[in-house]
């Protein structure tokens, strides 16, 4: 589970769902303004799509952190996002890691989104 997106069962099929908008930077390092957060959120429809959505925007952290590993080890020294973006299309390891960077964190960004307006 993510910190961006995250829930909790606080009581039998009572849940609460937090969410970020949006995370501060590409690389998920954190969420920015303020969490949206909904408390006893019966056990539902609702529930199970932010859940996976959850789910979601912790596996594209994992990959980015994965892929961030995948380019230092083919040599590349310092990674911004620029750096992502211009070795995308590349070949070899470098190449391949950044497009799973850029494609991860676009995925993370959509449903950290979506999990927010589902707490509306």
């Amino acid at each position: 589970m993510s910190y961006l997106t995250s829930y909790k069962e606080t009581s039998s099929k009572k849940y609460t769902l937090k969410a970020f908008k949006e995370p501060t930077n590409a690389f998920l390092d954190g969420g920015k303004g303020t969490p949206r957060t909904k408390k006893n959120v019966s056990y539902g429809a609702k529930v199970v799509d932010f859940k996976q959505l959850s789910k979601n925007v912790s596996s594209a952290k994992s990959t980015i952190l994965e892929s961030s590993a995948a380019m230092i080890s083919a040599g590349i020294g310092a990674l911004y996002w620029w750096t992502v973006v211009g070795l995308i299309g590349a070949t070899g390891t470098a190449g391949l890691a950044a497009y799973q960077i850029y494609s991860a964190s676009n995925s993370a960004k959509a449903d950290m989104k979506e999990a927010y307006n589902l707490l509306k």
